[in-house]
């Protein structure tokens, strides 16, 4: 099983947001996972050798080569379990890099504005029932907020991308922006409990769509003496197999 753009399930995730009306923790963990299309396509979700890939550069649009280790230790490391992109380290999750394997470019600033393209249709559907375009000047403020924010810290990096809303970068000035505290959000019990319904309902939806649909998953390749096959079928849920289609073995 491999992770694609425009598969017939990422297109039922995307009605399924758009048309059923789920809680807003539903839809943040099932548009979570929608926009790791694009950073995960053409990965498979599943521990396989189809994962493995060498990695060969990764740089800015400002053009400076990444020398980080630890993601380099990673990739590594990753041949020995490759799932999902480990070999390719978490520079796919990386808006501000452009990185090379020996079979293939990628662009992450163009990818992550096609996705802020696709999720921001879905949400303005699910207020007006229509569809919302991005303007082409907003998708080039995107493009290049995706190139020149490149905090490594999380929260940090939040930080940045909520001035930029706040000051009216984009457009329109909101200093009503909410800020995003990951400490208060644990510390929420009313939130944990419903995010975690929201997941196990979202992992019972795609449940039906792969694992009933055929998915061996004990013969899958995902069960790993350190994790349990439960936490992989639900990691996996939640990050790769919901724009997961069947394909042959390369």
């Amino acid at each position: 099983m491999v992770c694609r753009k425009n598969s017939i399930l990422a297109h039922d995730v995307e009605e399924y947001i758009r048309l059923d009306n789920p809680s807003l923790h539903q839809a943040g963990v099932m548009l979570h996972a929608y926009a790791d299309i694009w950073a995960h396509h053409s990965f498979s979700g599943l521990a396989d050798s189809y994962n493995i890939v060498t990695l060969i550069s990764a740089k800015t649009a400002a053009g400076k080569e990444e020398r980080n280790l630890d993601d380099r230790l990673i990739s590594n490391l990753s041949a020995f379990f490759p799932l999902g992109h480990t070999c390719a380290g978490f520079y796919p999750d990386k808006p501000y890099f452009k990185w090379q394997c020996e079979n293939f470019t990628r662009c992450n600033w163009e990818e992550y504005t096609e996705a802020a393209q696709a999720n921001y249709s879905i949400l303005v559907s699910m207020r007006t029932k229509r569809n919302g375009q991005l303007s082409s000047e907003r998708r080039e403020l995107l493009q290049r907020a995706f190139c020149d924010i490149q905090e490594r810290d999380v929260e940090r990096r939040c930080w940045y991308w909520g001035e930029l809303f706040r000051s009216g970068y984009f457009g329109k000035e909101n200093t009503f922006m909410p800020q995003y505290n990951l400490r208060e959000i644990l510390a929420d019990d009313n939130f944990l409990g419903k995010f975690d319904l929201s997941m196990e309902q979202y992992f019972e939806w795609i449940n039906k769509k792969i694992f009933l649909d055929g998915l061996n998953a004990q013969e899958s390749k995902i069960i790993s003496p350190i994790f349990s096959l439960d936490y992989f079928r639900k990691y996996i849920s939640s990050h790769f197999i919901l724009d997961c289609h069947k394909v042959s073995s390369p």
